[in-house]
């Protein structure tokens, strides 16, 4: 007898009540029987089913982390998470991240759910494919008008997204991108993620990148005239580099550093100052500032060659 209701198992002395609710309660009484005789009803026992299967397995996947989701199971009081073969975790949630995953690499997951009374039934097996990489290696060059940016190859990337100013550039090809069309001495925000068929990696963390300022000098043939760079102070940096450019044909350099007495017009070190001359050709000068955790002022003395304006431009790093 069944829940009240009598069965007829014939001689056998085993019977599967199959067709169950998973963690439903039953209880069994069993009579033997000669012909039209029976025996009285033994006594009965109460078994409760095993609890049922995970319902709707997923993962979210991340470059090398996997977040495991999948429906409660009534009764089940934890889960058993299996990865590759391996029983990973013993969890008391519906939820589990596992770390120290590889990137760019498929992995095989089932669940099981159990309670006091034993284990379920694994789950079906999901495939689980965690992205590529987080991009290293974002950088950038500029112009007045551009930034150039670079970044590091990253196995199994099909694709990259570059987030640009908060706008998303999708499923660029190669390692590296041009920003143009930009005004001078703007400040621009970039971050880069890598994607393969299957998914996306995190993002890079943010670069932020100034345009190089520019300045248009009125002019007046010549003339000669004081152009003033201050440098700021950087703590925690020693020395830092002045790149300045300029339209030779327009603008010629009296004194590369006016802060002494003689004009200076040649490559080395600027005796009294903290400052180098490291380069100096036709249209540009590269200065070396040590000491640059103060602020420095810099002038150079300009002899025009115009009357109007003439643009020149300087970097710090």
């Amino acid at each position: 007898m069944i829940d009240g209701n009598i069965y007829d198992n014939g001689n056998s002395t085993t019977y599967k009540h199959i067709g169950v609710e998973p963690n439903s309660m039953h209880i069994y009484q069993v009579r033997s029987k000669r012909d039209t005789d029976t025996s009285e009803w033994s006594e009965a026992i109460s078994v409760r089913a095993l609890v049922g299967i995970p319902a709707n397995l997923a993962c979210l996947p991340k470059s090398r982390s996997l977040e495991i989701v999948w429906d409660e199971v009534n009764g089940a009081t934890n889960y058993d998470v299996e990865i590759n073969g391996d029983i990973v975790a013993n969890a008391s949630k519906t939820s589990h991240t596992h770390l120290k995953m590889e990137p760019n690499t498929s992995y095989m997951i089932r669940i099981r759910a159990k309670n006091e009374l034993g284990n379920g039934e694994w789950s079906s097996y999901i495939e689980c494919n965690t992205a590529p990489d987080i991009p290293a290696g974002l950088s950038a060059t500029e112009t007045t008008s551009e930034v150039n940016l670079f970044w590091d190859n990253v196995e199994g990337a099909i694709f990259y997204d570059l987030e640009v100013d908060g706008i998303v550039i999708k499923d660029i090809t190669g390692t590296e991108y041009l920003h143009s069309g930009l005004k001078s001495n703007t400040r621009h925000i970039y971050r880069i993620r890598s994607k393969n068929e299957h998914t996306t990696s995190d993002w890079s963390d943010s670069l932020t990148q100034l345009t190089t300022p520019e300045v248009a000098v009125p002019t007046q043939k010549d003339t000669i005239f004081n152009f003033v760079i201050v440098a700021p102070q950087k703590a925690g940096q020693n020395e830092c580099i002045i790149t300045v450019t300029y339209n030779p044909e327009e603008l010629e350099v009296f004194d590369l550093c006016a802060l002494t007495p003689e004009p200076e017009t040649k490559i080395g070190d600027i005796d009294g100052t903290n400052i180098s001359v490291l380069e100096f050709s036709n249209g540009r000068i590269v200065y070396k500032i040590r000491n640059a955790n103060r602020t420095v002022v810099q002038i150079i003395k300009f002899l025009s060659n115009t009357s109007g304006h003439s643009k020149v431009t300087y970097t710090i790093q």
